[in-house]
């Protein structure tokens, strides 16, 4: 326990970050904290007061509300640095990118231990939208210009394999759109149909 495995890139020093940008997120950090523990507070003193057991429910929604608070909060100091200098300066850059991760830490954590519904579903949202978008794009672009070619309709080809990796990555409507092209091009009665 005593020594750290690295597990891909160090996190990211917060210090590097403007002092006033900073300062201004820090401040508002803790203000949505405060008014959290206000929250709560009041809950626990109504709780005890009327005898009444808190419901489940309204503990899981404070919690989200303050864990969509804080996600807000950094989202707008990415945003203030965005309509800043951002691509031009580096220290700026560098902010951004540190608050781009945090965020995504930010949503992963939300998606995982606050947010309702299947985790599995929305943990391979979260991992296409950072770290697949651009690879999306790119299956998408590809499969889209052989859909209507006879020769991709071979098995193994680079249609296949790309329609693979969409529906891997739960693109349904986009695998279903390019199988209906694809369906059309090869079927006289599917084209008339569609």
């Amino acid at each position: 326990f005593g020594s750290r495995v690295p597990l891909g890139d160090p996190a990211p020093d917060l210090s590097v970050m403007a002092p006033a940008l900073s300062d201004r997120l820090a401040a508002r950090l803790h203000s949505v904290f405060s008014h959290f523990q206000l929250q709560a507070k009041s809950i626990e003193v109504w709780s005890e007061a009327t005898q009444t057991a808190l419901e489940t429910n309204v503990a899981l929604e404070l919690l989200e509300e303050y864990s969509q608070r804080l996600g807000s909060e950094i989202q707008t100091a990415r945003d203030e640095l965005r309509r800043g200098q951002w691509a031009d300066d580096e220290a700026v850059h560098a902010q951004h990118d540190t608050l781009c991760f945090c965020l995504a830490v930010w949503e992963l954590v939300h998606e995982m231990t606050v947010g309702s519904g299947s985790s599995a579903a929305r943990l391979l949202q979260w991992y296409n939208r950072h770290y697949l978008d651009e690879d999306l794009a790119e299956w998408w672009q590809q499969a889209d210009s052989q859909a209507e070619d006879p020769a991709a309709l071979a098995a193994g080809s680079e249609f296949w394999r790309h329609l693979h990796r969409l529906a891997l990555s739960d693109r349904r409507a986009e695998v279903l759109e390019l199988l209906e092209r694809r369906a059309a091009a090869t079927d006289p009665h599917t084209a008339r149909l569609c």
